[in-house]
């Protein structure tokens, strides 16, 4: 009881923000570390593309971040020119993506793809996954080692360390807006329906102590 009592006390429900807090959002971190906005039509064009986007607000995060790295050294200043650049508050996380998967080789992009789609479910949600059923075995495991790392180094993936090492897809907009991903899902529909029904049969099979009845027959 006491501890429920705790975490009551912790939580905040962040309701969708309205035109003046996304305002807030966007300029005042800034400002707190002697940071401004180009002119006031970034501003607007910020507050615009995310409040008219599907989950906008981690969006904003992504790009506010991708913004402030953006800054030349020294410079007091976030550009037009940078949200140009990196695709507007929607693009932003896209681009991103393919940028990040075209500075990796060949066979630990074609391991990208595997893990990414291993993280999406059939019916087009995210899915946890450890670690052990994200890497194949065998040559092939040394490569997706580092194109896991990769896709979490990128911010692609978050880890979650409390859940022994879970991974999951980082941004729900990853699912709707990136095209390279919807094409990898849409031309691996049927392999990933079997493979699905496969992953959850063998985890049944494995909660239930290994089972001979439960295994699949040839049919």
């Amino acid at each position: 009881p006491e501890l429920g009592d705790e975490m009551a006390r912790g939580l905040y429900f962040l309701r969708p923000l309205g035109g003046e807090q996304l305002r807030e959002v966007i300029v005042r971190p800034a400002a707190a570390k002697g940071v401004v906005y180009e002119s006031e039509a970034l501003i607007d064009t910020l507050v615009a593309q995310t409040e008219h986007a599907p989950g906008g607000l981690p969006l904003l995060q992504f790009t506010l971040a991708e913004l402030w790295d953006a800054r030349a050294a020294g410079d007091r200043t976030i550009r037009s020119a940078a949200l140009d650049a990196l695709g507007g508050v929607t693009g932003a996380l896209t681009r991103h993506a393919d940028r990040l998967l075209a500075g990796t080789r060949a066979s630990e992009r074609a391991a990208a793809r595997r893990i990414l789609l291993r993280l999406v479910t059939t019916q087009g949600t995210r899915t946890r996954r450890s670690k052990a059923e994200l890497l194949a075995g065998g040559a092939a495991r040394e490569v997706e080692r580092t194109a896991l790392e990769v896709l979490v180094r990128g911010r692609v993936l978050v880890a979650n360390n409390a859940q022994d090492g879970a991974y999951e897809i980082a941004h729900e907009a990853l699912l709707t807006q990136w095209s390279t991903l919807q094409d990898w899902l849409r031309r691996d529909a049927a392999n990933h329906a079997v493979q699905e029904r496969l992953a959850q049969a063998a985890s049944a099979w494995e909660r239930m102590g290994r089972a001979r009845d439960l295994l699949w027959g040839r049919r």
